[in-house]
């Protein structure tokens, strides 16, 4: 018997609720949902890169803050031994963790570029294979990865970032499929522009090359949301969402959040249906192998 099968089988506690693991839990999506999942009598174990920028946002016994590197593979697989025998399982898992930096693709260095799929593909990557050890066991589960419509629909200056996301999301619909043995399911969450503090602060790579003008265009693009009201996701509202998709039966592969998410996709999906119609029977028919 593995180990990871003795702690869910000696572990006394009994529960008859979901036990959620998310990482990223100290703000914005992250913290908004371990809120809402503990008023609604959920058990949460919450994770952040220092302890202290998350053990005082929740007072509940129900609450486990943990201090995570998510890239270092034994504080991952520590963080989820802890959960599983404070809570006696783990049920659904949110890879919430991620950064945002913004800019041209060629502004990144190799280190910024290498820095931002650790943080958006690998950490993530290591939490999906140390809790599949305990999802398997118990052949039942939920793995939401919260990519971004930048992990859908490509612009200007998100290059880098749409890079890691739309991997993301492509690990999530690998997955789904080879997890529907175990019972686990796995659902790419995308929104648009979520109304949180990462909107106060743009990143952007060290490197300024001038012939681009990112930065000027990133700002004016901000300023102009900002000018027009336009309507973002409620985090609040979207960590509800994402309660109530969870206790359905058949979760989505993709679920994308927001009216610009919403309307983003259909759009990509109408263009790249129509650039395959026009390129079909070249690309298609015409280079089939000859018999």
């Amino acid at each position: 018997m593995d180990s990871e099968q003795s702690i869910i089988n000696n572990n006394n506690k009994t529960t008859d609720y979901k036990v959620w693991f998310i990482t990223g839990a100290s703000s914005g999506i992250g913290l908004q949902l371990a809120l809402n999942l503990i008023s609604q009598g959920y058990s949460v174990a919450g994770t952040s890169r220092h302890l202290s920028n998350i053990e005082n946002k929740i007072n509940s016994e129900r609450f486990l803050p943990l201090e995570v590197d998510l890239v270092n593979e034994e504080s991952v697989s520590n963080a989820l031994k802890k959960t599983v025998e404070k809570f006696g399982r783990v049920d659904v898992i949110v890879n919430n963790a991620g950064q945002s930096i913004l800019g041209a693709l060629e502004e990144f260095s190799d280190s910024e570029i290498r820095d931002l799929f650790d943080s958006n593909l690998f950490g993530p990557l290591n939490v999906i294979r140390h809790s599949l050890k305990y999802l398997r066991v118990q052949k039942s589960g939920l793995i939401y990865n919260i990519s971004s419509i930048a992990g859908f629909m490509e612009n200007a200056m998100t290059g880098g970032y749409s890079a890691t996301k739309f991997a993301l999301s492509g690990v999530s619909e690998s997955l789904k499929e080879e997890l529907k043995p175990f019972g686990i399911q796995v659902c790419s969450v995308n929104p648009g522009m979520v109304k949180t503090a990462i909107l106060n602060k743009i990143m952007y790579p060290n490197e300024v090359i001038a012939d681009y003008q990112s930065r000027e265009m990133l700002n004016a693009f901000y300023k102009y949301r900002e000018s027009i009201n336009l309507p973002g996701t409620d985090a609040d509202k979207l960590a509800k969402l994402l309660i109530d998709v969870s206790l359905e039966t058949d979760i989505p592969a993709y679920l994308f959040c927001g009216v610009d998410a919403n309307n983003t996709s259909k759009d990509k999906i109408t263009k790249l249906t129509d650039t395959i119609n026009k390129n079909e029977k070249r690309a298609g028919i015409d280079i089939l192998e000859s018999k």
